[in-house]
């Protein structure tokens, strides 16, 4: 399972993980993307409240990064 923020101002995760995905389909491995155009790199699972960074640039915003983080949970424990 991967996770990736579309919005992500770090680098490019999101297209990164697109790409891991397909590969790993190309090799018959199953891989679940969970992502928001909207998110940055900063994911925050329920209950986190970790500050911005104020050294790098994590795009997205506090509420599209908690609604992924919350995708991203459900996704962790369904998984598990």
């Amino acid at each position: 399972m991967l996770v990736a923020g579309g919005d992500d101002a770090l680098w490019p995760s999101l297209s990164f993980a697109k790409h891991i995905v397909q590969r790993c389909g190309e090799a018959g491995k199953v891989t679940h993307l969970i992502s928001s155009p909207d998110a940055g790199h900063r994911i925050l699972l329920p209950g986190e409240n970790t500050p911005r960074s104020t050294l790098h640039a994590h795009g997205g915003n506090d509420e599209a990064d908690s609604k992924l983080g919350q995708k991203a949970w459900e996704g962790i424990r369904e998984l598990l």
